[in-house]
């Protein structure tokens, strides 16, 4: 207990600031939740269900660090012991964190699936990976509402009965993101080749940016959550804010590809060559090997590979027979 009171900023504070950081994660996450529902109309039922989830789940993952915040600091103020204690909003943390990641893996699986001809050596160990991910922070969730066990030098103890669990679940979901982006951007990246207007090669150039973003963030921040607990353990619990944050980022990088993709569908249309005009992106979004074309549910449905070919502005159109324009003589 002596050795919490005397580095007080390395439990009080991660606490505090993750509750800070999360009402400005849940601020921005209604905001695209707004902008979404704008839109939502485009968008299949299971895609709307699954964005209200996650938005509800955040702003209850919210609610849950403010009651912790307040426990600690205000109804315990003072108390050292109380910080060692895990009550249900601390103990239900991974499993909220689970419940926000898993919907937007699951959206990216079903987009590599589709993208690569529904190949199953592709979908099968995504679909591996993200169970066993989901399964070690069930599993987690349930062993904290286990027995406490006190350590024997005073410093903190998780009721974890392995830590290889927490980072294993950690290192492993940050390589699925990493993995569902890689194949995304690779097979975005060698469609490039079949798509000759400028307009849709910048289409192609943002695409590939959302999806590092949405991706990039999320991987960061779980590698860096398993990195501090490597090496400080329980001396600190920094790690913890990491871990806080996490689940917010998943669900704000699903709102934000959900509402590239949208703003992509609704792209204005401009001159790809001087007097060709460009196909609307209602119709076409891109070549991803083969022609992918926008639905009526807002999915994507691979066509096989064509050729669009759009005429030069120059070509005068046919003449009609029997037709002799005016001069100026008549």
């Amino acid at each position: 207990m002596s050795f919490v009171s005397e580095h007080p900023v390395a439990y009080m504070a991660p606490g505090l600031a993750s509750m800070i950081v999360q009402s400005f994660q849940t601020g921005w996450l209604v905001e695209l939740f707004c902008d979404f529902l704008s839109r939502s109309h485009r968008e299949t039922l299971t895609i709307r269900v699954m964005v209200v989830f996650v938005t509800l789940t955040a702003i209850f993952q919210t609610i849950t660090a403010f009651l912790s915040a307040w426990r600690i600091g205000v109804v315990h103020f003072g108390d050292w012991t109380e910080i060692l204690q895990e009550k249900w909003p601390d103990k239900i943390q991974t499993l909220m964190t689970a419940s926000l990641a898993a919907p937007f893996q699951a959206f990216l699986i079903r987009r590599c699936w589709m993208v690569t001809n529904r190949s199953w050596f592709v979908l099968v160990p995504l679909t591996a990976l993200l169970f066993v991910t989901t399964s070690l922070k069930i599993y987690q969730t349930i062993a904290m509402f286990g027995p406490y066990r006190p350590s024997q030098d005073g410093l903190p103890t998780t009721v974890l009965p392995s830590t290889k669990s927490l980072i294993l679940g950690l290192i492993l979901s940050a390589v699925l993101d990493i993995s569902l982006t890689t194949i995304i951007f690779t097979v975005i990246w060698r469609a490039r080749s079949c798509i000759y207007s400028r307009r849709f090669r910048r289409t192609i150039r943002r695409v590939v940016l959302v999806s590092w973003e949405s991706a990039a963030v999320p991987s960061a921040c779980a590698v860096t959550s398993a990195l501090l607990y490597i090496i400080w353990g329980e001396k600190s619990a920094w790690y913890l804010f990491f871990q806080a944050i996490l689940g917010k980022l998943y669900a704000m990088s699903f709102l934000i590809t959900l509402n590239a993709r949208l703003g992509l569908c609704n792209y204005p249309s401009e001159s790809s060559e001087v007097g060709a005009p460009a196909p609307p992106m209602s119709m076409v979004r891109g070549n991803l090997q083969v022609i992918v074309a926008e639905s009526g549910e807002g999915d994507i449905l691979p066509i096989t590979r064509t050729h669009h070919t759009i005429p030069p502005a120059s070509e005068p159109p046919p003449e009609k027979t029997g037709y002799h324009p005016p001069t100026i003589a008549e």
